[in-house]
C-alpha cells in the first residue's frame, strides 16, 4: 500500500541510486567459492578468515542530510553540525547520481551570459510557495541578455532529467529552502545558491526564530556558495536591491574561477 502511494517518488528517485524501480533492488547475486591454497588444505576442511552470510548490505550512512537532528525548524538543530568536512564526498555523490541517469556533469560557465534559474512554487506549504514575480522582473531589468538569462521553472512540472540539467547548467539558483530545494544538489562546482528561509517552530508552535532548513547540508557543500535570505521581507525594495547586488558579486566571483 505504501509503495503504491509513493510510486511516483520511487520512479523519480530510485534511478539516481542505480535501482530499477521494477525490481526495487540493487542486489547482485553471486557465489563465493573458497579454493584450497595448498595440498594440505585440500585434505582438510576449507576455511576462510572472512565471515560469510547469505545476504549483505552496504552504504554510506553519513549521507543522510542532517543525521539525528531535524531539518532546521528548531534552535537545537543548529547546536551541532553533521556534514562538516564532507563537501568533497557530497560532490562525488552528486556526480554518482548524475552518472546513474546518464547525465554528464559540466563545470559552471564562467563566461557571459550567465544563467539564473529561479525555482517558483516549489512547496505545497503556503508560507514557502513563492512565485518570485517581483524578483524575476527586477533581475530581468537589472541585467541585459548579454549579461544574464533569467528563467523561471516550476520544477515539479519537469522530469527528473530535466531538473538535473537545469541545475547543472546554471550559474545562480534561487529557491525557497525545504524539500523543493533538493534539485540544488545538482549545481556545478563554482555555482551559487540563494535560499530564502522563513520562521521556525518552538514547542510545536510557530515562532519568530529563523528556520534555514537543511542549512547543515547546503552550508557544507564546499564546492558551491550558499546564501540565506529572509523571506518575510523578500518583496521589499531594499531586499530586492540587495539581491541584485549579491548576484553581481557572485558573477564577479564566477569570472575569477
Amino acid at each position: 500500500k505504501n509503495v503504491q502511494k509513493c510510486s511516483h517518488i520511487y520512479k523519480k528517485f530510485l534511478p539516481l541510486m542505480g535501482v530499477d524501480p521494477a525490481a526495487f533492488s540493487t542486489r547482485d547475486d553471486f557465489t563465493f567459492e573458497l579454493l584450497p591454497s595448498s595440498k594440505t588444505q585440500k585434505q582438510q576442511q576449507r576455511k576462510s578468515k572472512y565471515v560469510c552470510a547469505p545476504y549483505g548490505a552496504s552504504g554510506i550512512g553519513m549521507l543522510t542530510d542532517h543525521g539525528k537532528k531535524q531539518h532546521g525548524w528548531e534552535k537545537k538543530d543548529f547546536q551541532s553540525t553533521h556534514n562538516h568536512g564532507r563537501g568533497a564526498v557530497l560532490h562525488r555523490f552528486r556526480d554518482y547520481l548524475m552518472n546513474n541517469v546518464g547525465i554528464t556533469s559540466h563545470p559552471v560557465n564562467a563566461k557571459r551570459p550567465h544563467k539564473i534559474a529561479v525555482s517558483i512554487l516549489s512547496s505545497t506549504n503556503s508560507l514557502r510557495r513563492k512565485s518570485f514575480k517581483k524578483q524575476i522582473k527586477a533581475l530581468q531589468g537589472a541585467f541585459t541578455n548579454d549579461e544574464a538569462i533569467v528563467t523561471a521553472y516550476q520544477l515539479d512540472q519537469l522530469t527528473l532529467e530535466e531538473q538535473i540539467k537545469v541545475a547543472d547548467g546554471c550559474s545562480i539558483f534561487i529557491t525557497v529552502c525545504g524539500g523543493g530545494a533538493v534539485t540544488a544538489q545538482f549545481l556545478p562546482k563554482g555555482a551559487s545558491l540563494i535560499l530564502f528561509y522563513g520562521t521556525g517552530i518552538t514547542n510545536n508552535r510557530l515562532s519568530r526564530d529563523p528556520a534555514p532548513l537543511d542549512w547543515d547540508l547546503f552550508n557544507n557543500r564546499a564546492d558551491i556558495r550558499t546564501h540565506w535570505l529572509p523571506s518575510n521581507v523578500m518583496d521589499d525594495q531594499e531586499a530586492i536591491d540587495e539581491l541584485i547586488q549579491l548576484i553581481k558579486h557572485e558573477f564577479d566571483m564566477i569570472h575569477h574561477l
